[in-house]
């Protein structure tokens, strides 16, 4: 009984390693009255820009946007649903991605 057990464990261990592998950290740079500081986020690939921008800011902080920057692909507003990694994936490790915050109005642009 113990030997049906074991090859099943080591499966659930290899699936949670391979989970493992696939997070990223991702340094996010966050506006505040001080000025602009790093935020180190943990990503995967079902982390979406919401995510990241939930534990970049304080609940009932004014709206914001997350931003990637790139010195030759340019600036990309990243949409609620769109996944961080794979921005980061296509556009290589010269990236960096930027919490701005907006005025409300302008959200209903976007």
């Amino acid at each position: 009984m113990f030997a049906l057990l074991e090859p099943i464990a080591n499966r659930k261990k290899l699936d949670i390693e391979c989970q493992m592998t696939e997070v990223i950290i991702v340094r996010v740079w966050c506006e505040s009255g001080a000025g602009w500081s790093p935020t180190a986020v943990p990503v995967t690939p079902q982390t979406t820009s919401r995510d990241v921008l939930d534990c970049c800011r304080e609940p009932g902080d004014e709206p914001c946007l997350l931003i990637s920057v790139h010195p030759h692909h340019g600036v990309h507003v990243l949409r609620d649903a769109e996944s961080p990694l794979e921005v980061a994936s296509a556009w290589g490790p010269d990236v960096q991605f930027v919490l701005k915050y907006i005025d409300e109005g302008i959200l209903y642009y976007l």
